[in-house]
């Protein structure tokens, strides 16, 4: 209802010998009134539907949106709504070919009151069906990145993931293999990854579930030759020192890193050039690491040189060390005691008798033997304390002392034991003190 009051705004003004004017003049009252009522058994609607191919996924979404307007009561007509809405959107799995599934659904719907106390007419309907299903055969997208890790003291490797989406698993695996591994046919692999998604969407639980698959997600790495000319290598210096010994040990051992063995030994002789180890080379341990794969065996380079492991060892003789390293000592004690002489005694006639007679024949005498070793840096050193031991003898008949000298000599080097320029690493004297005691009575 509309309603509408016009006034003109003018007034008039009092003139000469007429009476004041009455002000402002009211004119006329127009008035329109409009009445609207809802047409029974009226149901009308539109559909808009819009197909969105995601080519990076393979799939396709396909949407199913519109509006339905219905008359009569509340209810009613947004029963009526519903069930056109659902025969135009929902159920198109299909149609949209197999696996296909509905992903989104949303119904929504107006109502409006002319008046507070009015009732509720019922305006429209919206509604939308999303589904996703698969591209068309034929159709795939691979997607690929690869970065490449330099290890100075390690092995050098290039990384490579990504994901294939095709219309099924056996598609995605046939384009990984053909198109992806392939560019790599000649490389030996490390830590491969392969991982397929597929989602599975059952709106009825008495119907069987229909798979669709997604995409096939892979991770690998491809072992990288050092190039050539590069080498890196680490290595440990281990000096060990025995003192009682006099021995010097000296390892060195480490890892070097280069494009084959050829160039790993080049590195290790130069750097044994460089570092110039005293003494003699005893040892020499070395490790080559490699790295094959069966299905290269038709590839020269299948068998792969990783890194070269060596040990060095080296001896030369301990300097600076004074003084006795290493004694030890025995004292043997034979006591004097009655002599007994043996005297044996033939058969009697009859076959008896025949028995050794034990005569005692004065005093067995005693003595003493006093046995020890010392070794030591230099010669003098130790025939000095071998001598410091003549100190236990106690009689006067001694008899001629026995030396026994030992000399270790650096290994590989020509030994002179005697001469200007003697070259012993250590001595060792074995010695032999004794002595006749002729009353020598065992302690009571």
């Amino acid at each position: 209802t509309g309603n509408s009051i016009y006034a003109n705004g003018d007034t008039t003004t009092a003139l000469a010998s007429v009476e004041d004017a009455d002000g402002t003049t009211f004119t006329e009252l127009t008035f329109s009134e409009t009445y609207r009522q809802r047409m029974s058994n009226v149901l009308s609607d539109t559909l808009q539907i819009v197909s969105r191919n995601d080519v990076t996924s393979n799939q396709t979404i396909t949407t199913y949106s519109g509006s339905v307007t219905a008359s009569g009561d509340v209810d009613g007509a947004y029963a009526l709504a519903l069930q056109r809405a659902q025969t135009l959107g929902a159920g198109k799995e299909p149609s949209l070919g197999a696996g296909a599934f509905l992903r989104t659904s949303q119904v929504s719907w107006d109502q409006r009151r002319v008046q507070s106390g009015s009732n509720p007419e019922f305006v429209r309907l919206s509604f939308a069906y999303e589904y996703q299903g698969k591209l068309a055969a034929g159709n795939a997208y691979v997607e690929m990145s690869s970065n490449t890790a330099f290890d100075t003291f390690g092995t050098d490797t290039q990384t490579v993931s990504g994901f294939v989406a095709a219309t099924n698993l056996a598609t995605a695996q046939q384009i990984y293999q053909t198109q992806v591994r392939a560019l790599s046919k000649n490389a030996l692999f490390h830590n491969e990854t392969v991982t397929q998604s597929q989602v599975i969407a059952q709106a009825d639980s008495s119907e069987p579930a229909a798979p669709q698959f997604l995409k096939l997600e892979f991770n690998f790495q491809i072992y990288q030759s050092k190039p050539t000319g590069r080498v890196a290598y680490r290595y440990g210096i281990n000096v060990r020192k025995d003192i009682l010994a006099l021995r010097l040990e000296k390892h060195i051992k480490g890892s070097i890193f280069a494009f084959n063995q050829t160039a790993a030994s080049a590195a290790l002789a130069n750097l044994l050039a460089t570092l110039q180890p005293s003494g003699s080379q005893i040892t020499e341990e070395l490790n080559e690491d490699r790295e094959y794969m069966s299905d290269l065996s038709n590839n020269p380079s299948s068998d792969v040189f990783l890194k070269f492991d060596f040990d060095e060892t080296y001896v030369d003789r301990l300097t600076n060390i004074t003084g006795v390293l290493e004694m030890s000592l025995s004292q043997q004690m034979k006591y004097s005691g009655p002599r007994w002489v043996l005297q044996p005694l033939p058969y009697d006639a009859n076959g008896s008798g025949g028995y050794t007679i034990v005569q005692p024949s004065g005093i067995q005498e005693g003595g003493q033997t006093i046995r020890g070793s010392v070794t030591a840096p230099d010669q003098a050193t130790a025939t000095a304390w071998a001598k410091m031991q003549r100190s236990l003898l106690v009689g006067t008949y001694t008899q001629p002392e026995e030396w026994d000298w030992e000399y270790t000599f650096v290994p590989r080097i020509q030994g002179v034991a005697k001469g200007e320029n003697p070259n012993v690493q250590l001595y060792k004297l074995n010695f032999t003190f004794a002595e006749i005691l002729p009353n020598n009575p065992p302690p009571s």
